[in-house]
């Protein structure tokens, strides 16, 4: 998994996910908005990353990420989560390409800002001005 480009800069992060309140949408494939780069940040127990082929949805790649663990989203690349343990948290810090960022600073602040899925439009709150102290990957 690869570092966020320079001219990314960090927008947010979504709230804690865990347990029973895991978002359908990122149980099942779904894509980061081009312009945006996720960062998943596993903060207690197990997770799979699961990468799909884009012509036919195949999965082609499986990353096991464990506390401490983050690892990064490309735009326009088809993924999932799914959490592998009942105490595993995790949350997604979000990246926004420079030119977006101010035209995103007034969106409503839910996750369907940067991602696109058949559950866009119902998933969970999203936190502004998240330190980052570093964009590592994994």
């Amino acid at each position: 998994m690869a570092l966020v480009p320079k001219n990314y800069v960090p927008l947010g992060a979504t709230r804690v996910f865990g347990g029973n309140d895991v978002p359908a949408l990122l149980l099942e494939q779904h894509k980061t908005r081009k312009g945006f780069y996720s960062q998943i940040e596993v903060l207690n127990g197990d997770l799979l990353w699961f990468g799909y082929r884009e012509t036919d949805g195949e999965p082609v790649v499986e990353v096991r990420l464990g506390a401490n663990d983050r690892a990064m989203t490309h735009p326009g690349k088809l993924y999932s989560l799914e959490p592998l343990t009942e105490d595993t948290r995790f949350r997604l810090n979000v990246f926004a390409h420079e030119s977006l960022h101010e035209v995103n600073a007034a969106a409503s602040s839910t996750v369907s800002l940067f991602l696109e899925g058949e559950h866009a439009d119902s998933s969970p709150g999203f936190t502004r001005d998240t330190d980052y102290a570093q964009q590592a990957h994994r």
